[in-house]
């Protein structure tokens, strides 16, 4: 019971924190789709890292429907 407050912080939900690059990543998306990977690195000037596109896909927020 006294430590019940210090336990009960370890399952707190905070809010992440999306950097800029995956927040544009799905906007683009979107935006745009269906869209390839080559497509969003051709609007966005650079590179797209593979761990945003799997964090998109962990999240269920996109989904691979096919490959070109």
């Amino acid at each position: 019971p006294r430590l019940a407050h210090w336990v009960s912080r370890l399952w707190d939900e905070r809010p992440q924190r999306y950097s800029r690059a995956l927040l544009e990543t799905l906007a683009l998306i979107a935006y745009r789709q269906p869209v390839t990977r080559g497509d969003i690195e051709d609007v966005r000037g650079v590179s797209v890292s593979s761990s945003i596109i799997r964090t998109l896909i962990e999240r269920g927020w996109i989904r691979v429907v096919g490959h070109r």
